[in-house]
């Protein structure tokens, strides 16, 4: 019946999002009344893939594993979502490119914030470069 189509539409869906991420090509999805079966094929994508990382690797490396799970890009076209679904879309592209706290081999980590350092270079260290003085 109906359910056994939907599964097999799902089953379908995600082996191409597969050989599309595999393959590194964009997609495109036509996404008619079908936002939520599309976050739930997402979402379970991204836990096989954190699952997969599960053994302590680095958040960064772990992020670039979660990343290579998906097509590089992902257009849509007849979204009959409302405002609502596309926030949660948003949401999960940033969990997916941004995270500020991810789980990493079932320990949670705070993202590391990039420190400002100063470089010492010939323009900035007080010298001049043609070694002239003023």
């Amino acid at each position: 019946g109906k359910a056994t189509a939907l599964q097999l539409q799902k089953l379908v869906f995600r082996k191409q999002l597969e050989l599309a991420a595999k393959w590194s090509r964009p997609v495109t999805v036509h996404c008619v009344n079908a936002h939520g079966l599309f976050m739930e094929v997402m979402r379970t994508i991204l836990e096989e893939a954190k699952e997969s990382c599960e053994g302590g690797l680095e958040v960064q490396e772990a992020k670039k594993v979660w990343r290579r799970a998906f097509p590089p890009a992902i257009g849509m076209h007849s979204f009959t979502g409302t405002a609502h679904h596309v926030g949660e879309i948003l949401a999960f592209e940033k969990e997916l490119f941004y995270p500020e706290e991810v789980e990493v081999g079932g320990k949670r980590r705070r993202r590391k914030q990039k420190q400002q350092q100063k470089v010492e270079t010939p323009l900035n260290d007080g010298s001049r470069l043609d070694n002239t003085k003023d």
